[in-house]
């Protein structure tokens, strides 16, 4: 009885250490834990997240100097880039984590050769977390794609708390290493399905991974160090929270009970809410469909034709389709302008080409033709004093304002305004497009804030001149033309200026569009030259 009463407390108390155990593990590990692997002998030991295969390597004493608590590798006979010491089956990929943090504790030794610690890749484009030589010292770094390498401080023989984040719909990554922060945009991403070791000489232990970007208090808590340098640069914000905003104002577009007139020769309605549906029929125009429910991934049941039922995609109904009740000719002019800078259509050019005729007049006849407007002005006004046509036409100066306009060194000024935002929007668009979106549709402020790339500086100089000239002809046509005459001069230079930007924009494509043709054909004539075949006798 004694016996059994003792075996009892002994199982009651390994039973309580157990649950206590797990549940300090729970409480100290931060939420969002997918993986973690405290490597004490084996990559089957995961308190999280599916078994980790382990290559090769050699057990040693872990950072908080447990025995056989970490793994040790080297390059081995040859350094391999594809060299994967240790396998997670984690898909790391920004479908699947759009938010990662990935940390480790790391003894590494130097090397004349870059080491991928932990990452899903080894290419510039990859999520990972590398050491490599930067300005003469062998340093930390991370992986930013088309963004470079954020480095960090230089490699010491210790071991050292090493932590990604990444935020891929922010374009944000931070590399902290101990108590420092270190900061940088990032658009890397897409690896393998996978996140592994690399090539590595030194020490790895206890790997987590997190599907959210961690806070101080949380990364604090898996390093044991408070982070005390660049603290300011650790908290990321979500500069394109507009993309939601946009798309909420979409989605509102549409309501269930709307009604609908279709505009256009063939709008197709599927059987099924699926692109490889059957065409289950064929609208045309003024054909009205009322929207019944919205179901997922854009998709909405219609109704049409003697309460016959379709599915038709969001963006069919907007692009192809006004509210009953609405200005249709508006709903023209609309769509027309989301594809005026389409330079794949031949109507596009023509429009283009009948354009540039037009500025061309314009520009060589600007001051008869400025003056042939304003000249409206001095007659209403002669005429409202009491005057005659045989008074001058023009108006005495009456403030300092005319010592300044009209502009004289450069009459035609006004329409140079469209030409510089469509050479803006032309560069901007090659230089990085998702920066330039972000920019024109939340980032632009008279005080510049947020700006932390190149791109975003540019565009605000160039937005600023813009708006420093556009304000400057427009002050000009109520000096001259006063308030009637004035905004209508405002309404042709708008047009004009509309005009111009489409023109800049589609010649800059052509330049561009001859000076890769050029460079095509120069490499196949070389190619072809290189494979020529002389004989001699």
């Amino acid at each position: 009885m004694k016996t059994t009463r003792t075996i009892s407390v002994l199982l009651a108390f390994i039973i309580f250490s157990c649950l206590s155990g797990s549940n300090l593990q729970a409480k100290d590990n931060p939420a969002g834990l997918k993986a973690s692997y405290p490597l004490n002998g084996s990559g089957n030991n995961a308190l999280a997240g599916p078994k980790a295969t382990i290559l090769k390597g050699k057990v040693v004493a872990g950072y908080d100097g447990k025995p056989n608590g970490a793994y040790f590798f080297d390059f081995g006979k040859h350094y391999s880039k594809s060299l994967h010491n240790i396998t997670i089956p984690v898909n790391v990929n920004t479908k699947m984590y759009p938010k990662l943090s990935m940390g480790c504790w790391v003894k590494a030794a130097f090397s004349m050769q870059r080491m991928f610690v932990l990452g899903n890749g080894t290419d510039s484009r990859n999520r990972c977390i590398i050491a490599d030589y930067h300005d003469d010292q062998f340093r930390w770094g991370l992986l930013c794609g088309s963004d470079g390498v954020l480095w960090g401080p230089p490699v010491v023989d210790e071991w050292v708390f090493v932590m990604a984040l990444y935020d891929a719909k922010a374009q944000e990554a931070r590399l902290i290493v101990n108590d420092q922060v270190f900061a940088s945009r990032s658009t890397a991403g897409d690896g393998e399905e996978k996140i592994f070791v690399g090539a590595l000489i030194g020490a790895i232990d206890d790997i987590n991974i997190f599907d959210q970007v961690l806070t101080q208090p949380e990364i604090e808590s898996l390093s044991g160090k408070s982070i005390t340098k660049n603290l300011d640069k650790l908290a990321i914000q979500d500069k394109y929270a507009y993309k939601d905003r946009l798309e909420k104002e979409k989605e509102n577009k549409i309501q269930a009970g709307d009604v609908f007139v279709v505009d256009t020769k063939e709008l197709q309605v599927k059987s099924t809410n699926d692109e490889a549906g059957n065409v289950a029929a064929i609208l045309t125009t003024g054909d009205s469909i009322r929207v019944l429910d919205k179901l997922e991934k854009d998709w909405y049941k219609i109704s049409f034709k003697d309460s016959m039922t379709g599915f038709v995609r969001r963006s069919a109904i907007l692009d192809h389709a006004y509210p009953k009740g609405s200005n249709v000719l508006w709903f023209r002019v609309s769509q027309w302008l989301k594809s005026i800078f389409d330079f794949t259509k031949l109507n596009s050019w023509i429009m283009v080409a009948v354009f540039t005729i037009i500025l061309f007049i314009i520009v060589r006849y600007y001051t008869s033709l400025d003056q042939a407007l304003l000249r409206l002005h001095h007659k209403r006004d002669a005429y409202a004093d009491g005057g005659s046509k045989s008074e001058p036409d023009w108006p005495r100066r009456k403030n300092f304002l005319h010592t300044i306009y009209p502009v004289e060194w450069f009459p035609p000024y006004p329409i140079f305004t469209g030409m510089i935002l469509g050479a803006t929007i032309f560069i901007a668009a090659f230089w990085d497009a998702h920066e330039m979106e972000w920019f024109f549709n939340d980032g632009f402020n008279l005080l510049p804030a947020g700006y932390d790339r190149p791109i975003h500086w540019f565009l605000y100089l160039s937005c600023i001149i813009n708006v420093i000239v556009t304000l400057s002809w427009i002050l000009e046509s109520f000096v001259l033309g006063g308030p009637f005459v004035g905004l209508l001069r405002i309404f042709i230079l708008l047009i004009l200026n509309v005009m111009s930007l489409l023109v800049t924009f589609f010649l800059l494509a052509l330049i561009l569009i001859i000076t890769i043709a050029i460079f095509g054909l120069r490499a196949l004539g070389s190619m072809g030259n290189t494979r020529k075949v002389y004989y001699y006798k």
